[in-house]
């Protein structure tokens, strides 16, 4: 029976604690979690080990992030399972084969493996305006999103969509996959599919990527604040002379741009109480108020 298997999370991120809950729920056997330290080079980090301890559940800090120094700990532990949940580097090969059935990593883009590798492939779908995003557990390696396809769950991007609403998305599609895969994995009926074709990656992305093109058309900006905002750091914009994380923004109009003949990218031809309307290099977009947040020099 598979509720006797011993599985160990490791995450850092909210997905980490929703999953954790979920699989709980259905009877699966959590034996830790393991987790990092608080760094600021961790988007999304949360405190993992309350949720732990309010649970009985062991938590185990690891020495760092790449757990080049931790293959001891799993070696002892001969855990049955790991499973990946917003963890974002890699897992030395080491780690991997102190696994008795290795590790479920998970990644998705607008493609589907091998196609769409790499780094913040949600925010980059987003970016990119894709309507479909293809959601895939895989069999952890020591590359980069490589290892054979145990599961594919395919889904809709809308045009509303923020990479706060995706991840809502996929904590019901991953608790779908997880539900069908795992049992599988333990009694051996799962088939894997290896990855065919040639890769393609996404790079990494850094703060400067976030920041706001004037000059850009109104639908690249609007894909880009959608992309980037909470739980991520906010787009970057200058605006009246001040720089402000923009959390939201609304594509206001594509034609009447001709109404500001004098307008130039980046002004300000709208003020009302509610927000700003923003020249763009081919439209207006309108900025609400309570989405701007003004930063300082040293922010």
């Amino acid at each position: 029976m598979w509720s006797d298997k011993q599985i160990a999370l490791l995450g850092v991120q909210e997905q980490c604690l929703t999953v954790g809950e979920f699989l709980l729920r259905e009877g699966f056997n959590i034996a830790e979690v393991v987790t990092v330290a608080s760094s600021p080079s961790i988007s999304g980090w949360v405190d993992i080990g309350g949720w732990c301890r309010e649970r009985d559940i062991p938590v185990y800090e690891a020495e760092s992030y790449s757990l080049k120094k931790d293959t001891a700990h799993f070696e002892e532990k001969q855990f049955d399972l790991g499973v990946l949940l917003g963890w974002q580097r890699l897992i030395p090969d080491s780690v991997i084969r102190a696994f008795k059935h290795g590790i479920v990593g998970q990644h998705g883009s607008a493609f589907r493996l091998p196609k769409g590798r790499g780094r913040s492939p949600i925010n980059w779908s987003l970016i990119e305006g894709r309507d479909r995003l293809f959601w895939h557990l895989f069999e952890l390696a020591p590359g980069v999103d490589d290892g054979d396809v145990l599961d594919v769950y395919e889904f809709d991007l809308t045009e509303h969509d923020t990479c706060k609403s995706v991840y809502e998305k996929l904590s019901r599609v991953l608790e779908a996959m997880l539900s069908r895969t795992l049992p599988r994995i333990f009694d051996g009926s799962l088939k894997k599919e290896k990855q065919a074709g040639e890769p393609s990656f996404y790079p990494k992305r850094t703060p400067e990527d976030g920041r706001v093109v004037w000059s850009q058309g109104c639908g690249e900006i609007y894909n880009l604040v959608r992309a980037v905002t909470k739980p991520y750091p906010g787009a970057r914009a200058a605006i009246d002379g001040e720089n402000f994380l923009v959390w939201r923004c609304a594509i206001w109009s594509r034609e009447l741009q001709s109404l500001f003949p004098d307008s130039k990218p980046g002004d300000v031809v709208v003020r009302a109480d509610d927000g700003v309307v923003i020249r763009c290099g081919d439209g207006l977009l309108h900025i609400a108020m309570e989405d701007m947040e003004r930063l300082t020099s040293d922010s």
